[in-house]
């Protein structure tokens, strides 16, 4: 299926073959650090936006 999509457009020649490589490269990137993230991190990560530890821009 992906090789008759890509050589329905011969005049693209390589990029279509690096760009899925790219992508499926990037998604298990992403896939294995989600995996292997610690839960402390992510638990600080969710909590930072509601701290109220600095003021706004202009509150001074």
């Amino acid at each position: 299926m992906i090789r008759d999509i890509f050589n329905s457009a011969p005049h693209l020649g390589i990029y279509p073959t690096i760009t899925m490589v790219l992508f499926i490269t990037i998604f298990i990137g992403v896939v294995v650090w989600m995996v292997c993230v610690k839960k402390p991190y992510l638990k600080y990560m969710s909590e930072l936006p509601l701290e109220n530890n600095h003021s706004a821009k202009g509150d001074e």
